[in-house]
């Protein structure tokens, strides 16, 4: 029996969900637009609304001019596609296909999972404008709990809501920070739901993640999920027979696009 028997929505929708188990980047992300992508090189056309006039207003009086919601657009472009292709010997799948083919997937993810938050992270950290960057020296968790209350800052400024505030930190800070009882107090529901949730910490408004894969692992990435936007899709997967020996093939297909819309709602500090 080959893996063509195997229904491929069946298999993109357990990678597709194992990535959802992985990915850390993704919560910086809202995917508002990701129903209107379709295939690799689509481009969505992104209108954002301007400010609206704020005037004082006098019983009986006269209401000025509606002025223009004048507001930026851009793009969301899908121009990022990662693939793979593996094969399973005939007597390896002897052993339990279904069990090798989510095994598989699972390492398919894995792989998937870490170009994909370099890609993200690497987007958050072009687009987020230079008066929300910060250089920083960091020696311990003081160092690190002054940064975050300085991204903090620039969030406020930017209007930012508070609720879902989120700090992505390389491990060596994660460790200096669950040092000191301003991030984490053990023993409480608190602290067991953050942990269930993937959160290590909660410090400055912010739930605090653990990340390996922040271009140059020297930042501390700050935001909310309404100052960027992503959308992604496995394209394909596509079971086939090996013409030469007794094995059988799977190949997958991953597309994303991702774009920050609002640049004054990320902050990134660069430690050293």
């Amino acid at each position: 029996m080959s893996f063509q028997n195997f229904i491929p929505t069946l298999w993109s929708a357990r990678l597709l969900s194992h990535l959802n188990d992985t990915l850390v980047a993704r919560r910086f992300f809202n995917t508002d637009w990701e129903g209107e992508i379709q295939d690799h090189g689509d481009e969505v056309k992104i209108n954002q609304i301007g400010e609206v006039e704020i005037f004082d207003y006098v019983r009986g009086g006269t209401l000025p001019p509606p002025h223009d919601m004048e507001g930026e657009q851009t793009s969301l472009k899908i121009d990022f596609a990662k693939a793979f292709n593996f094969k399973i010997d005939d007597i390896d799948a002897a052993q339990g296909k279904p069990k090798l083919m989510d095994a598989a997937m699972q390492r398919a993810a894995v792989g998937f999972a870490e170009a994909i938050e370099q890609w993200l992270f690497g987007k958050l950290v072009d687009g987020v404008n230079t008066a929300n960057t910060v250089n920083t020296p960091m020696n311990s968790a003081d160092d690190v709990y002054i940064t975050l209350t300085r991204l903090r800052t620039m969030l406020v400024k930017g209007n930012i809501p508070v609720q879902g505030r989120i700090a992505a930190l390389p491990p060596e800070l994660v460790e200096l920070s669950l040092q000191d009882d301003r991030f984490v107090k053990t023993g409480s529901s608190n602290a067991e739901g953050r942990l269930q949730s993937g959160v290590v910490a909660r410090a400055a408004g912010f739930d605090i993640l653990e990340v390996n894969t922040i271009p140059g692992n020297d930042k501390i990435i700050a935001g909310h999920s309404i100052s960027a936007t992503m959308a992604e899709q496995i394209a394909k997967t596509e079971a086939y027979r090996l013409e030469r020996g007794f094995s059988d093939g799977m190949k997958g297909l991953y597309l994303g696009g991702a774009q920050v819309t609002r640049p004054y709602g990320i902050a990134v500090a660069t430690v050293a």
